[in-house]
């Protein structure tokens, strides 16, 4: 009503040329009411210009095929993440729901913008039978300067492939495939690998350690898969293992992930604790 008062008065004054002399309808309304009144229709064409433009982009996103041209912003950061995942989820269908869990949590802690669309756009993406990984690659290496940020979706993926307690083959081959089509190193992807064998053989030993029958010394394995983590070989130097771990504490400490999400933040951290854990028990077999 009261923009229709504003283009009245408009007209009105087109006809007469003078406001003064024609009865006004709209001067008995405060100031910032007309001047929201004016400004109401400009929000909504802005509004309505950014919400067909996202829609372009979710367009060229559908069928799994990321073009160069698509921007980068949170919207599709969580499609290509989303894609990602659905991928490594196919693989391997023991445990689905666990995994989801895992999927759901990353998807609500890292884009809780976007969470919204989540169950809708995982059902979509579920029905793509080839999604291109190798458009969503190029795509990120395009966008996604920063190394340890592609390092980190490679982390929750691996992570994801080993929720259910083991990775299977194919699951491992993409992993390969992901890690050189994102231009990481196959090193990067065996330390990830390790350092969740670390973990899963050290909870194993403690759960076992009054019913150890076997030979084999555990903390021999430990310092084995821990030098794996470090990226070392048997018979490496202490030179050489605080060379390794310098390399990966400066590629993966915290504070360098402080302006990113909370949930960076915590792969960031639980990452640095896993690496520097392995380092102390690979310094104490120099002693």
């Amino acid at each position: 009503m009261i923009i229709l008062s504003f283009y009245l008065r408009f007209y009105r004054g087109l006809r007469h040329s003078n406001f003064s002399r024609i009865n006004d309808p709209i001067k008995y309304y405060p100031k910032w009411v007309l001047c929201a009144s004016f400004l109401l229709p400009v929000i909504l064409i802005i509004l309505y210009i950014l919400y067909h433009k996202r829609r372009y982009d979710m367009r060229a996103i559908e069928n799994g095929v990321f073009k160069k041209e698509l921007p980068l912003n949170q919207d599709t950061l969580f499609e290509a993440n989303l894609c990602l995942a659905i991928v490594m989820l196919r693989l391997d269908k023991f445990d689905v729901g666990l995994k989801l869990q895992l999927i759901r949590k990353y998807f609500y802690e890292n884009f809780p913008e976007n969470y919204s669309l989540f169950d809708d756009r995982l059902a979509e993406y579920y029905k793509v039978k080839n999604i291109d990984l190798k458009s969503i690659s190029e795509w990120l290496n395009k966008k996604v300067l920063d190394y340890s940020t592609k390092y980190h979706i490679l982390y929750f993926l691996a992570r994801l492939s080993m929720k259910d307690g083991e990775i299977i083959d194919s699951e491992y081959e993409l992993l390969k495939e992901l890690t050189r089509l994102l231009e990481l190193k196959e090193s990067d992807l065996e330390s990830i690998l390790n350092t969740y064998k670390y973990y899963e053989y050290k909870n194993k030993q403690e759960n076992d350690k009054k019913k150890a029958t076997s030979n084999v010394n555990p903390s021999s394995v430990l310092f084995e898969i821990a030098l794996k983590v470090l990226n070392l070989k048997k018979g490496a130097t202490i030179k050489e293992a605080k060379s390794a771990y310098r390399k990966l504490a400066m590629l993966h400490h915290p504070d360098k992930f402080s302006s990113e999400n909370e949930m960076q933040q915590k792969i960031a951290h639980e990452r640095f604790v896993k690496i520097n854990e392995a380092y102390e028990l690979v310094l104490e077999n120099f002693k």
